[in-house]
């Protein structure tokens, strides 16, 4: 199972910082990976408005529909 932590925004600021962490769990031992995080040259933070925040998480949810599907097709392919 994944963790995944989401965080409104109720209006975006003139500069935004983001911080990641890159921790993975392993045996109940915290380890910090070190493997680069592509970032797109293009952010849109309309997703994270808190305003919006029902229309993404019905989209959010949409797609792992549809990710569960793909899945689900590629294994019963063959």
């Amino acid at each position: 199972m994944q963790a995944e932590k989401c965080d409104w925004i109720e209006t975006l600021p003139d500069v935004m910082i983001l911080q990641l962490n890159r921790l993975k769990f392993d045996n109940n031992t915290t380890i910090k990976t070190t493997h680069k995080v592509p970032i797109e040259p293009v952010l849109y933070p309309d997703r994270f408005l808190k305003k919006n925040q029902v229309e993404v998480e019905k989209l959010r949810q949409r797609v792992k529909e549809l990710r569960t599907k793909i899945e689900y097709l590629e294994k019963n392919l063959d």
